[in-house]
């Protein structure tokens, strides 16, 4: 088995565990063989590669929890997590570490969808407003370019 497909194995089997996808006799039906817990507690799980590296970890922290997927380098790339507004975030990073692409909820409470290039600029964003959403999009500099609102009474150019 590859160490990515080891790896997401692991994740899908925390998360299988934790999400309660056991049959009713208590026998898991993704992985047989595998105990059925009624609770785990714990402020931090870690997964693990066969190397021993950390591959990715479901922690706690004051805002809620987060799930961090982890390169080779052990550096966080995929982060999901409870945000200090109560809010969901997905954030996904390039191999430097550098967020370059975002998906959660604005401050009006709608959807946000974000996206930069490889230098940190704005590249596109996605996002609604109290009359519909709006498309952004920015050059290489990160510039507003293009903006494409649409409303109750249509979209403008």
């Amino acid at each position: 088995m590859s160490k990515d497909r080891l790896r997401w194995a692991a994740i899908g089997l925390a998360l299988g565990i934790i999400g309660g996808g056991v049959g009713a006799a208590g026998a898991n039906r993704w992985y047989p063989g595998v105990t059925r817990f009624e609770t785990i507690r714990a402020q931090e799980i870690q997964i693990v590669n066969t190397g021993g590296k950390l591959a990715a970890m479901i922690r706690s922290d004051s805002d809620g929890g987060t799930l961090s997927v982890l390169n080779t380098a052990g550096e966080p790339v995929v982060m999901l997590f409870a945000d200090s507004d109560g809010s969901g975030k997905l954030s996904v990073c390039n191999a430097a570490r550098e967020p370059v692409a975002g998906i959660g909820a604005d401050s009006d409470g709608g959807g946000l969808l974000s996206v930069t290039n490889a230098a940190g600029k704005p590249a596109a964003a996605l996002g609604t407003h109290k009359n519909g959403a709006v498309l952004e999009l920015y050059n290489a500099a990160g510039n507003l370019v293009a903006k494409l609102p649409a409303g109750e009474s249509g979209g403008t150019k």
